[in-house]
């Protein structure tokens, strides 16, 4: 795992959780907008090139509680998770190692349906063949193009290319297990685009029916954080007021 520090050293501490098969410099284009705040950055083992094995949504999240200690970073003005880095938000927030006076996530998954392991085959070969994809003779065509820009769809493809079936295995095992708890006591903003899962919205409001809820229209997964940065920067100052 890498952690990296940008912007104001001295600012009120933000800190970022990219989505899967996102590095740190997915949210470059967020922190040119946000550098009035210390930001801190995420790269899960396994992405960005390394060698080390994605093991357990647990084990990344005792490592970055570990490291944020050691840099003597316990408590942030905000942590923002964005889709598997929604998850480890929360549950980051929920263990109480690491204090936030505010978290946001972005495409939270709060539902595992009852059919859960069957789609978990077939999300790991839909994982898998994207990865092999990214290292063989057509990796110049980038697959993810028409969801996101050039600029991410190449990252993305880049740190899938490095990925082990293992990795692939543990990462996809973990996010299809999740399910929101029934009881959260965290103030927390949930974000999603308006063709993201319906699902996830539905199951939020029946566990949580006062929830924060913004439905951004006609974007997906991540792709309002994607191509419009600039916005989504000030979406999260005006929260953090």
């Amino acid at each position: 795992m890498h952690i990296e520090i940008k912007g104001n050293k001295n600012g009120k501490k933000v800190l970022l959780l990219p989505g899967m098969f996102q590095s740190a410099d997915c949210l470059e284009s967020l922190c040119d907008f946000m550098n009035e705040y210390c930001l801190v950055l995420v790269t899960y083992n396994a992405h960005d090139g390394q060698k080390r094995e994605f093991k357990s949504y647990a084990y990344e999240m005792y490592t970055l509680e570990n490291g944020l200690k050691k840099l003597h970073m316990t408590e942030f003005e905000l942590i923002a998770g964005f889709s598997m880095g929604a998850i480890l938000a929360l549950n980051l927030a929920r263990r109480g190692r690491i204090q936030a006076k505010h978290v946001f996530v972005d495409n939270l998954k709060t539902y595992r349906p009852f059919y859960w392991k069957a789609l978990y085959c077939k999300e790991v070969v839909k994982n898998r063949i994207f990865s092999l994809w990214a290292k063989g003779p057509f990796k110049k065509k980038l697959c993810l193009s028409k969801e996101y820009t050039n600029e991410w769809a190449e990252k993305m493809q880049r740190n899938a290319a490095g990925m082990s079936f293992s990795s692939v295995k543990n990462m996809t095992w973990d996010y299809m297990r999740f399910a929101l708890p029934k009881e959260l006591e965290l103030p927390i903003h949930y974000f999603y685009g308006s063709e993201d899962c319906k699902c996830n919205i539905r199951r939020l409001y029946k566990l949580y029916p006062d929830a924060d809820v913004v439905v951004k229209k006609d974007c997906g997964n991540l792709s309002f954080l994607d191509q419009e940065p600039v916005e989504y920067a000030t979406m999260l100052k005006n929260y953090m007021k």
